[in-house]
């Protein structure tokens, strides 16, 4: 059969991971490599993702709504998770499979549905990630308005550097259990103060970014994530990390992202400050340098029609 491949670009969170669970907003950038995959029919033996993911309980809703029998194919650049692939593994199926199961592929459609699948127990994932993923550039999402912003042009994104700590093993936390144990084991006030407090420093940041401000950008990064290690919301070793590449010269905020910041380290660099050192410096923390500066990255795409034998 023929069937249609997409892709889509990674993520990162900038500022407002947490906050977005209050409804305040999220900074989430796209960056590359890019996502692919595609659907097929019949379904092949086997499956390369979790069956309770959010990409397994859409083809089991295809299944049992629609009586529509996929396998799903998709191919991972990252492979050590933290720059959203189980967002895109549901944004390229639902996009694959959108015409012939009768959805809608406006993303506020796709972002309701990845919802109402993940609301299952916890705090439900705010799908910040996804409305950014699907919508490219460096994405300001509010979630009380359903809006989505591209702030590319806003901010010279070239000063961000971006790590994935590939030489530190067992650092990934599983997004969707970690917000089930959260939603379990802290209380609604403390939530809400938390996000109250998180408000301020997210909100200097977009300040900053709407100024072009580089220096102050930075400092509403490190006090976003000193107020999630305050909260215990920050790994340990994201806060040694964050420490070490803090004290270089140049470096103006640095901040993890993800849950308990463990999945992704950025440093905002002041124009004057030497990339190569801070790199080096990364390097020798087992961080990987994943973006020397961001590139602009378009939402979801379809690469053409190929032919398909499940």
């Amino acid at each position: 059969m023929l069937s249609e491949r997409f892709d889509i670009a990674g993520k990162v969170f900038v500022l407002g991971e947490y906050a977005v669970l209050g409804c305040l907003p999220a900074l989430v950038a796209s960056v590359a490599p890019r996502f692919s995959g595609y659907l097929c029919e019949p379904p092949a033996e086997g499956a390369d993702y979790h069956l309770e993911s959010p990409v397994g309980r859409f083809l089991r809703w295809a299944l049992e709504h629609r009586g529509v029998s996929y396998s799903f194919h998709f191919e991972d650049p990252y492979q050590s998770g933290g720059f959203g692939a189980s967002t895109a593994q549901f944004a390229i199926a639902y996009a694959a499979g959108a015409e012939r199961l009768e959805l809608s592929r406006d993303w506020r459609s796709v972002w309701r549905f990845y919802r109402d699948l993940t609301a299952t127990d916890g705090l439900v994932p705010s799908g910040a990630d996804l409305a950014a993923q699907l919508r490219g550039g460096v994405t300001i999402f509010d979630p009380a308005s359903l809006t989505c912003q591209d702030l590319w042009a806003e901010f010279d994104w070239s000063r961000l550097l971006v790590f994935a700590p590939d030489a530190q093993p067992d650092r990934k936390v599983a997004t969707h259990a970690h917000l089930k144990s959260l939603s379990g084991s802290r209380e609604t006030a403390w939530r809400a103060r938390l996000f109250s407090r998180l408000a301020i420093p997210l909100m200097k940041g977009l300040d900053a970014i709407g100024r072009r401000n580089v220096r102050a950008l930075g400092r509403a990064l490190n006090d976003y994530a000193d107020i999630l290690a305050d909260s215990g919301l920050e790994i340990q070793r994201t806060l040694e990390d964050r420490r070490a590449l803090a004290e270089l010269p140049g470096v103006c905020g640095v901040k993890g992202s993800g849950a308990l910041q463990a999945d992704v380290v950025l440093a905002l660099m002041a124009p004057d400050a030497d990339a190569e050192l801070i790199i080096r410096s990364a390097r020798t923390r087992g961080l990987k340098l994943m973006c020397r500066g961001l590139t602009w990255q378009a939402g979801i795409a379809s690469q053409g029609g190929i032919t398909c034998r499940g």
